[in-house]
């Protein structure tokens, strides 16, 4: 009891990071005495407290790393104390903790986008998004979340657009339904499928997106009138096909309702994603590349900020300060730009479009 209560003082009062807990003398020799050396401690330390990042960092490494054989035992914002049996506990490779970090990132970038679509918006030439949901949405993703977007955006008490549609006598004769054009549902159906045509263009079966779409809403037989509507830069990167399109489908199906409506846009969407993962899946030339993605800085700054303990205690000890010096350099040269915005988490500026 009493070396218990001995261990019990030590880690309440001696060391003020996890780092120095888990490689003090004393406590790991009174540990050593009551476990008859069967147990010892370790450790994650992360140099940075940054917030919201540091705690995905820690949330991550304690995941890597906690077993029967490896029990957290103190957690400090800058890292967690394990409880570990002696030569029963591997150390965790850091990458994959980097990567584990980015996946979290991007799950919850994916959440909050889909709920709030923040980025999205339309102009006279149909919905666009901002540059950065290339960061957390692949392409055949942005189909599902393209079907939000034109729900939200579109909604049923939307002035229709359909009134524009007179400009297509200046492109060509297609038999547009123009009677049926002045209706939101048009809208609505026609700027999502001209997003899901453009999202999906360069990938793998993207240029049967058209026939695919055209097929699922029985309107095959129009495919050929469909191609000939001019894809012209001077109508303004309107996509007047899918105008075309969309008015003879409400044509064939004037009953539904709004809410029937957006739900056969949801199941259009559905199909599509289903159709173009198929294909890629099948197509072994399309391989995801984590290199790429965006998040590279982000998986190196883990490296930098993220060890493992008490193994190369010494080490980390001497190159404590690198990461500081490069932080350092990184905003010092921030600063001399001007007057930026720049990110707390890499010191670099940044922009948000």
């Amino acid at each position: 009891m009493e070396q218990l209560c001995r261990l019990a003082d030590y880690l309440a009062y001696i060391g003020r990071t996890p780092r120095d807990v888990a490689s003090h003398r004393s406590i790991r020799s009174a540990l050593s005495d009551l476990s008859d050396g069967k147990a010892n401690l370790v450790y994650h330390h992360i140099a940075e407290v940054r917030g919201v990042i540091t705690n995905l960092i820690q949330n991550a490494a304690l995941e890597a790393w906690e077993s029967d054989d490896c029990v957290p035992l103190l957690y400090a914002p800058s890292g967690v104390v394990y409880l570990a049996r002696t030569g029963a506990y591997q150390v965790p490779a850091v990458a994959p903790i980097g990567d584990a970090v980015v996946e979290r990132i991007r799950k919850i970038g994916r959440t909050m986008l889909t709920n709030n679509l923040t980025g999205f918006g339309r102009d006279g030439k149909g919905l666009k998004h901002a540059a950065y949901y290339e960061l957390f949405f692949d392409d055949i993703d942005m189909v599902t979340v393209g079907f939000h977007a034109t729900t939200k955006i579109i909604h049923p008490n939307k002035e229709p657009g359909g009134k524009t549609m007179g400009q297509v006598d200046a492109l060509d004769g297609s038999r547009f339904p123009r009677s049926l054009m002045d209706d939101v549902r048009v809208d609505q159906l026609a700027e999502w499928c001209y997003l899901a045509e453009k999202s999906t263009r360069d990938l793998p079966g993207g240029e049967t997106v058209p026939q695919f779409l055209l097929g699922k809403l029985e309107l095959a037989d129009l495919l050929g009138d469909f191609l000939a509507v001019p894809r012209d830069t001077r109508a303004g990167g309107v996509g007047y096909q899918w105008y075309f399109a969309a008015g003879h489908y409400l044509q064939r199906n004037p009953g539904f309702d709004p809410q029937a409506w957006q739900e056969r846009i949801r199941n259009l969407a559905v199909a599509l994603a289903e159709y173009l993962r198929k294909i890629r899946q099948s197509d072994s030339s399309t391989q995801a590349n984590s290199s790429d993605d965006g998040f590279g800085d982000l998986r190196r700054y883990v490296s930098e900020v993220l060890t493992f303990g008490p193994i190369g205690v010494d080490s980390d000890r001497r190159n404590g300060s690198a990461p500081f010096e490069a932080e350092f350099g990184r905003y010092s040269a921030a600063k001399k730009r001007g007057k930026e915005a720049m990110c707390s988490l890499c010191s670099s500026p940044y922009t948000v479009r």
